[in-house]
């Protein structure tokens, strides 16, 4: 359930964000009355283009040292699962989370098998992570 937990919480963030931005960038257009063809037009142009770098964002969340702020906050990441002591590659971090566009597929393989499809396919692992404590000045 703390996967499940740092998805969600990357989810929320990364929709809260993009919907701030995508009302920021077309409130002008929006608040146009009639609106017109051309500014429909830009609307949905702008959608395709946050929703691409929604997308983005999704595929690089776990680059930082295998951690996403969901997992960060959840305490947990990813590591190469042939050398545990180590987080995976950049590009292979980015690369198993291209299976999330199949979100459904995963959603239901992960509650069957407890496992991801890119964690399978890219050779990863989600495991927990210890925290160190602070050290008092």
């Amino acid at each position: 359930m703390t996967r499940l937990g740092a998805f969600f919480i990357d989810h929320l963030l990364f929709s809260i964000v993009t919907t701030i931005f995508y009302f920021l960038i077309s409130w002008d257009i929006m608040t146009q009355s009639p609106m017109s063809v051309e500014n429909f037009n830009k609307l949905r142009k702008l959608n395709y283009s946050v929703t691409a770098i929604a997308l983005i964002i999704t595929m690089f969340k776990d680059v930082v040292k295998g951690r996403s702020i969901g997992k960060r906050i959840t305490n947990i990441a990813v590591i190469d699962r042939k050398r545990i002591d180590q987080v995976p590659s950049t590009w292979r971090l980015i690369l198993r989370n291209i299976t999330l566009l199949i979100w459904p597929v995963e959603l239901i393989y992960f509650l069957i098998s407890g496992k991801r499809i890119g964690d399978i396919i890219f050779n990863t692992e989600v495991v927990g992570v210890k925290v160190k404590a602070k050290e008092e000045r």
